[in-house]
């Protein structure tokens, strides 16, 4: 996998120093292959800088919005909460076209999150599947994090995948 896939999402300045929009991040959304989102989060939405995108929102997409994309991770709180039977943003954008949909059914801690994202990617980009990269960025956390916080409950073991979990990335 290469690295401009990745970077597709959040490879500038307006993200980091400005926030993005709601626009903005759907248009990252459907113009990328895979794409990352760190954010707040609820079962049926993401927060942008200013509104939010909703599992309305995905709905009223047209139906080859997401003809590229091949993956979206929300790394946000309770998105796949409900798993398959549940109405939650995870389950309407794999229903709006894209591939594979990941999401998390707790909250979930930000530091903790990122790290599983590192993990997550890692473990992609070396050619393993969604679901075993999910379970190797769960392993990287419990060693890499849960070890210098051992107070703490690890909450990346909640997420949910919906769509293809079997890809693999080349």
């Amino acid at each position: 996998m290469e690295n401009t896939e990745l970077n597709n999402c959040y490879n500038n300045h307006l993200a980091i120093d400005n926030g993005i929009s709601k626009e903005e991040m759907l248009s990252r959304m459907t113009g990328s292959r895979i794409v990352l989102i760190r954010t707040h989060g609820t079962t049926t939405a993401i927060e942008t800088s200013t509104d939010s995108i909703s599992t309305l929102t995905m709905t009223s997409l047209s139906s080859n919005a997401f003809y590229i994309t091949d993956l979206i991770v929300y790394g946000a709180c309770l998105t796949g909460q409900g798993r398959e039977t549940g109405t939650n943003l995870v389950n309407s954008t794999c229903f709006a076209g894209v591939n594979t949909v990941i999401g998390f059914e707790k909250v979930v801690n930000s530091s903790e999150m990122n790290d599983w994202c590192l993990g997550f990617f890692e473990s992609l980009s070396n050619g393993n599947t969604i679901i075993n990269a999910c379970t190797d960025a769960d392993d990287y956390v419990e060693s890499n994090w849960h070890s210098t916080n051992p107070y703490s409950s690890i909450t990346t073991d909640s997420w949910y995948i919906s769509g293809s979990s079997n890809t693999v990335f080349s």
